[in-house]
């Protein structure tokens, strides 16, 4: 069953299983701890600040739709 990672509050890390914490989720809203980003996910899909499509999560991974680049792993707080 796929997690609706638009409920909730997950933590956001970088690349690798020890990275480091780069923002959290509150309410289907992604901000960067040092607030220069931020996304909108809607169940395992990611939007831009403008609404523009940009990616997946996929197992807690988020990925660029289009070039599979990683963005960010979530972990439930």
């Amino acid at each position: 069953m796929p997690i609706n990672y638009s409920v909730g509050r997950y933590l956001a890390y970088g690349a690798g299983t020890e990275g480091p914490q780069v923002g959290w989720v509150e309410d289907g809203y992604l901000r960067s701890a040092n607030g220069t980003w931020s996304f909108r996910i809607d169940g395992q899909e990611i939007y831009g600040p403008g609404g523009d499509f940009v990616g997946f999560i996929d197992n807690g991974v988020a990925t660029r739709a289009r070039t599979g680049q990683f963005l960010f792993r979530l972990e439930r707080e």
